[in-house]
Formats: C-alpha cells, sequence, structure tokens
C-alpha cells in the first residue's frame, strides 16, 4: 500500500510542477492542460521502459553480481 500512496503524491506533485512551469511559459491554462497530459503520458512511458531495463540488468536469484560495463563512459 505504501509503494500506491507513494506513485500516487509523486505523481500529483510532479505533475503539479509540469502545471506550473506551463502556466509560466504560455500563460494560457488550456495549454498547461495540453502540456501536462503530455508529460503524464510521457512519464508513463518512461517508467514502463525504466521497469523493463532494470527487470533485465538485475541479478538473478544465484546472487550473481550486476554487470555494470555496459553502462561505463
Amino acid at each position: 500500500m505504501q509503494h500506491l500512496i507513494k506513485a500516487v503524491t509523486f505523481e500529483t506533485l510532479s505533475n503539479t510542477l509540469c502545471l506550473g512551469i506551463a502556466y509560466s511559459y504560455f500563460g494560457h491554462f488550456g495549454a498547461c492542460l495540453i502540456f501536462t497530459g503530455i508529460c503524464f503520458v510521457l512519464k508513463l512511458i518512461l517508467y514502463y521502459y525504466h521497469e523493463k531495463v532494470w527487470e533485465h540488468y538485475r541479478p538473478s536469484k544465484q546472487d550473481e553480481p550486476l554487470n555494470l560495463e555496459y553502462w561505463e563512459i
């Protein structure tokens, strides 16, 4: 239940921030709502692929070390 509460509060805060940024830039509430809606959809897509990456690169149940060579610069 804690994860759900954290997710809802985070989305509320981040979408409020997006709405504030949009209003300061556009100055029109309708445009702000469109911008915030687009941000919401993009964040959902980003979250989905973020989870997929973590699922793919997570150590197995045998506690193998996580190989981070792929991510090194």
